[in-house]
């Protein structure tokens, strides 16, 4: 995922509401110990030439093994603020990087 230009768009919606979504929750869930039990498309923002922002509802099981309903959110838009607390970046590759 990343800043593509609207003509990758439709990929990128088939990509984040499709099956394959479930692996980029996964990714963004795993460096807290967290895991995804289910999810489903809650809301999806297309915006052609700005990107695709995509909601979920999700249950999550805890490292504790609490499960807790969250609602996630991954975009494909170019972020204001990337570095905001509580932001995951998951490449296409999978690769991870956390903001502080």
């Amino acid at each position: 995922m990343s800043n593509a230009p609207a003509g990758f768009e439709p990929e990128d919606v088939a990509l984040l509401t499709g099956p394959q979504a479930a692996s980029v929750l996964a990714a963004a869930l795993a460096p807290a110990g967290q895991q995804l039990v289910s999810w489903e498309v809650h809301s999806v923002h297309h915006r052609p030439g700005a990107g695709v922002s995509v909601g979920y509802t999700a249950v999550v099981l805890s490292p504790g093994g609490v499960r807790t309903t969250q609602y996630l959110c991954a975009t494909t838009a170019r972020l204001s603020f990337p570095q905001a607390p509580g932001l995951m970046t998951v490449a296409p590759a999978g690769l991870l990087r956390r903001s502080p």
